[in-house]
């Protein structure tokens, strides 16, 4: 499953989804849902062949959450997906599901204050609870997250980044863990993450093989070409494909 987004008309992204059989690509989502002025697809995580996971934003007058489930068969399922309170915009950057009733996803949002901020949604099967205690970097003017991945339903690894106040902004990586119920700030330096995914004991990477902090489970990677697709590694290699063709390392 990849997902992403296209452009029929300036500035109008719209929803981009297609599964893989193995041997060729399927279709299942190309326009907006309705009343969505624009929208895009920016994360999926898939269990087994028959349940992903889509996520993203839609501009309804106000940038707002997304998601939508794929079950095995059939077209896609929206869900509601709600925004954290006094959101002036929000989106999901990031998804991770170790089943089908259990899902983490975080995003960014700009509150009342005109603070972008992080937040952390739980999926049970039925709905979406936000998750408490997301952290933000102190004295930073933003605080983002690009991805999150699950080992368990228990543990997870997100990956984002800060903007320092100024004119003269700079960038800083952060890692931050799920567990026993708890968000878990991780630290941050000078560079920036892109990706993660949890697959086997490792460090997170930084891109061009820095070192941020030992995480367990977890390799870090650059973003490229497409949001987000779930992901297929060898890790003898180092290497994790994406849309049948590209690797990223």
């Amino acid at each position: 499953m990849l997902v992403g987004d296209h452009y029929t008309k300036p500035s109008r992204p719209g929803m981009l989804a297609e599964l893989s059989s193995g041997t060729s690509w399927t279709l299942l989502r190309w326009s907006n849902p309705p009343g969505a002025r624009w929208g895009f697809l920016g994360a999926v995580s898939c269990v087994g062949p028959s349940y992903c996971m889509l996520a993203g934003t839609v501009d309804r007058r106000t940038q707002q959450n997304y998601s939508t489930q794929w079950q095995g068969s059939g077209g896609l399922k929206q869900i509601n997906t709600p925004n954290p309170p006094h959101a002036r915009w929000a989106e999901i950057a990031g998804v991770s599901c170790s089943s089908a009733t259990d899902c983490v996803a975080v995003g960014n949002y700009e509150n009342a204050a005109r603070h972008v901020l992080t937040f952390s949604l739980q999926w049970n099967g039925a709905k979406w609870r936000f998750l408490p205690g997301t952290p933000n970097v102190r004295h930073q003017a933003q605080s983002l997250f690009n991805d999150i991945s699950c080992a368990s339903a228990t543990k997870c690894v997100a990956v984002g980044w800060s903007v320092s106040p100024g004119r003269h902004s700079v960038t800083h990586p952060f890692a931050a863990t799920w567990t026993a119920g708890k968000w878990r700030f991780g630290g941050s330096r000078p560079n920036r993450i892109g990706f993660v995914r949890c697959l086997v004991p490792c460090r997170v990477l930084l891109r061009g093989g820095g070192l941020l902090r030992p995480a367990g489970a977890c390799r870090a990677v650059e973003r490229l070409v497409l949001a987000d697709s779930q992901c297929c590694a060898d890790p003898r290699r180092n290497q994790c494909r994406r849309s049948g063709a590209r690797l990223v390392r």
